[in-house]
């Protein structure tokens, strides 16, 4: 058996890439980096940001929360927890090293999903009884200042977009 041959060929046409005036070809080499079309940033050290160093001591907090959880609760709702607490100095940090606004602000958005999504498992961690209520409520007030300090980031890296 053969199969068929074709003359078919990639498209080759330009196009324009948002919010510039640089036309690219879409299959263009990343070799020449003063041909792409994104905006540079300045390197942000994620160690001086409040945010990040906040996040760095919820992290630890749910560490020693997860540490006094009933056995039966760490492989489920505990390796969870940490995971999230886990993601959101991670995604602040590796946005800070990103090349442009516009991915330092998609991992500052990731960030912030992964704080409403550790405010939930601590919710259901007191329903659960399965941490002390009043620790938990206090690192949830920590988490809400995290929130309202991620949204005045992402506002001020949108301006500069």
């Amino acid at each position: 058996y053969q199969l068929p041959t074709t003359n078919y060929q990639l498209p080759t046409t330009n196009y324009q890439l948002p919010n510039t005036n640089i036309p690219t070809t879409k299959y263009q080499h990343t070799k020449y980096p003063q041909k792409m079309a994104v905006e540079k940033t300045k390197m942000h050290s994620f160690k001086e940001l409040n945010v990040w160093n906040m996040s760095m001591e919820i992290a630890e907090e749910v560490n020693i929360m997860v540490e006094s959880m009933p056995t039966h609760q760490i492989w489920t709702l505990g390796s969870q927890l940490l995971k999230t607490t886990i993601s959101i100095p991670s995604n602040i940090a590796e946005g800070c090293g990103r090349a442009s606004n516009n991915q330092l602000y998609y991992f500052l958005n990731v960030a912030m999903a992964s704080t409403f999504e550790l405010e939930t498992q601590l919710l259901l961690a007191i329903r659960f009884k399965a941490v002390d209520k009043e620790k938990a409520e206090e690192t949830i007030k920590k988490l809400e200042s995290v929130q309202k300090m991620t949204r005045k980031l992402m506002d001020s890296v949108l301006k500069r977009k």
